[in-house]
């Protein structure tokens, strides 16, 4: 298997208008974190699982998804704690 890069995109998302000429804010859901805190953990438990990736710090890649979990934890938290607010 060739060497595969793998890319960070940061993607810039347009905020729309509304009808009313207000700004229509971007909402992001407790699943939008799931998903894409999923997507990174797997992406990089299957590299862990794949011995034909060849120099990446697997130790390393290991402590980002465990780093991963925890944030995504604290993001729901954190999500949990605003609804009971509003």
């Amino acid at each position: 298997m060739e060497n595969q890069t793998i890319q960070n995109t940061n993607e810039v998302v347009p905020t729309p208008i509304a009808e009313n000429g207000k700004e229509d804010f971007f909402t992001i859901t407790e699943k939008d974190i799931n998903d894409q805190f999923d997507r990174f953990i797997q992406d990089g438990e299957q590299i862990l699982a794949n011995s034909d990736y060849e120099g990446i710090d697997k130790e390393k890649l290991k402590d980002q998804i465990m780093q991963s979990k925890e944030l995504r934890e604290e993001a729901i938290s954190r999500i949990e704690a605003i609804k009971q607010i509003n």
